[in-house]
């Protein structure tokens, strides 16, 4: 979620050009708190500026007061790292009081009930999600060969980022082992850790000094109802 968070806000800033941000969370889930603080943490450092901070309770149905005080204070883009039911709600009500700014989420909203339940509310959307797709127009080598294995061992069912995940964290295991030149569980932590760079069907991989997995970031918009892929960011 740092790394999560601080992507949304460096493709906010850097790749869509804003320079104001506001953040509407869930103030009783640890996931969108986190993924809050980080956003503005980051936002902040890029050169951007947060002009609001506002909270709602999960369970909530009515979002009218924070977002009449959201577009009072005009920020480029909305930063709500909800779930998809409340994201949806949230949509449906920023668009019908008139709100102009962009919505963002974060990896939670990465479901087909997102387009659903949000309908035309939903045109414009953006979230982060890991960035693999199987429509994704610049496929890398690991990432055709998955494919096409995927469709090779489910030809009726097509692929989706969980696979890719499952796949990923074997051959991560099977790259330590090797490293490692042995089957010895502790020269296999050693070297898991010490892994840098490693191409995956999810982009380059490298494990921090925190031992999380850090590897580019997808990027999904809605469009004419549609979950489009439009690339990777890499937080800055």
């Amino acid at each position: 979620d740092p790394y999560q968070g601080a992507a949304a806000a460096t493709y906010a800033f850097e790749n869509l050009g804003f320079k104001k941000a506001a953040v509407l969370m869930d103030m009783t889930n640890d996931y969108a708190v986190g993924l809050s603080s980080f956003f503005s943490r980051s936002f902040k450092k890029l050169g951007g500026e947060v002009v609001a901070n506002l909270k709602y309770s999960s369970g909530d149905q009515d979002f009218t007061a924070q977002l009449t005080e959201l577009i009072s204070k005009k920020p480029d883009i909305v930063f709500m790292p909800a779930y998809f039911a409340e994201g949806a709600i949230i949509m449906k009500q920023a668009r019908e009081l008139g709100a102009t700014f962009r919505l963002m989420g974060a990896d939670a909203m990465d479901n087909p009930d997102t387009v659903k339940l949000g309908g035309k509310a939903a045109e414009g959307f953006l979230h982060t999600t890991f960035p693999y797709d199987p429509k994704m127009t610049s496929m890398s080598p690991e990432a055709k060969r998955f494919t096409e294995a995927w469709k090779a061992a489910y030809p009726d069912k097509e692929t989706n980022v969980n696979g890719a995940l499952g796949y990923n964290c074997y051959f991560l295991i099977v790259d330590a082992i090797k490293r490692a030149g042995s089957a010895e569980p502790q020269a296999i932590t050693r070297a898991l850790a010490e892994t840098q760079g490693l191409p995956t069907a999810l982009g380059k991989l490298s494990i921090n000094k925190s031992h999380d997995a850090e590897m580019p970031v997808g990027i999904i918009e809605y469009k004419n109802g549609q979950r489009v892929y439009v690339g990777e960011v890499t937080p800055r």
